[in-house]
């Protein structure tokens, strides 16, 4: 969906969380500058990959649907610099983490997936920073345990009521051909045009860059399209909408200002300015939905003046 935010008036925030405790043995490997890289397990054959890194206050980054801690390579060593824990999860079925067929994808069970991932590191309250969809995952997580989260920057993300999208229905669409043909190259190709349609300016979507973003996506096609196909049949059992005025918590809505696909529109943005009380808006003029990739200051000066903000 193509997007123009011109006409809204868009104010900065600030933001996070008190600090938290990761259990020392992870608290030591992730002081090294490389992060310690985690396989959680959920529920059988329920894994997420996570990654710890950095020492203080507690900052959680929830990657989007293609995304994984390479999303935030340029956003996470910033915060670590300034002082903060960074806690990057995949969710399930995205970046890294496991595709299982049968599993519910339903944002709301995504949200306490999350929430298992806080408690199994200690974790009781944090800034998140998420993108696209996840910024409903990470609203859900508000609703459902209240001051699990400190506050929310969501990246290009709105109010979603369901993690099937129209660029997974499309992915399906295509799915014989990626079953005949072995689907790699197919993938990647797909993941090309969707950054580049997604972007203000695609001159950051270079062929090193796609191979990485396709990693999670390519390595198991029938994995992917199973997890695709069960996203697509998810039914929420609670819908947002009528629940955002109930969000107690201070929350940036980061928003790339050129036209390009995907992102909230119009309508959603009109509901997020009329229900969620503590919102503000922030248009980052000539990018689009990649925020972290093509303006990642702006990323890293939204969530760290968010964990700011709340440590007042």
């Amino acid at each position: 969906m193509c997007t123009s935010f011109a006409a809204l008036t868009l104010a900065f925030a600030v933001t996070t969380p008190p600090a938290d405790t990761i259990p020392a043995a992870i608290r030591r490997e992730r002081r090294l500058s490389a992060p310690a890289e985690l396989r959680l397990s959920i529920a059988p054959a329920e894994t997420l990959a996570v990654s710890v890194t950095g020492d203080g206050p507690v900052i959680v980054l929830l990657s989007g649907p293609i995304g994984s801690a390479y999303t935030w390579r340029r956003v996470a060593p910033a915060l670590v610099a300034a002082g903060y824990q960074v806690v990057t999860i995949d969710p399930l079925g995205m970046g890294r983490s496991a595709r299982p067929r049968h599993a519910d994808y339903t944002l709301e069970a995504q949200a306490e997936r999350v929430r298992a991932t806080l408690d199994s590191l200690h974790v009781t309250s944090a800034v998140i920073a998420a993108h696209g969809v996840s910024g409903s995952i990470a609203m859900r997580l508000a609703l459902g345990h209240p001051g699990r989260v400190a506050a929310l920057v969501s990246i290009e993300g709105g109010p979603a009521e369901r993690a099937g999208s129209p660029g997974i229905k499309k992915a399906l669409a295509i799915a014989p051909l990626l079953k005949l043909f072995g689907g790699r190259r197919i993938i990647r190709g797909k993941i090309r045009n969707g950054l580049r349609e997604a972007s203000g300016d695609p001159g950051w979507v270079t062929e090193e860059l796609v191979d990485r973003y396709a990693e999670g996506p390519a390595n198991d096609v029938g994995a992917t399209l199973g997890a695709l196909g069960a996203m697509a049949d998810a039914r929420e059992p609670l819908t947002l909408g009528p629940r955002l005025g109930a969000l107690d918590l201070p929350v940036t809505f980061l928003l790339g200002g050129a036209p390009h696909a995907a992102g909230p529109g119009a309508e959603e943005l009109v509901r997020l300015r009329a229900s969620v009380r503590q919102a503000e808006f922030v248009l980052v003029e000539g990018a689009g939905h990649y925020l972290q990739e093509e303006r990642p200051e702006e990323v890293v000066r939204a969530i760290g003046d968010m964990a700011v903000r709340v440590r007042r």
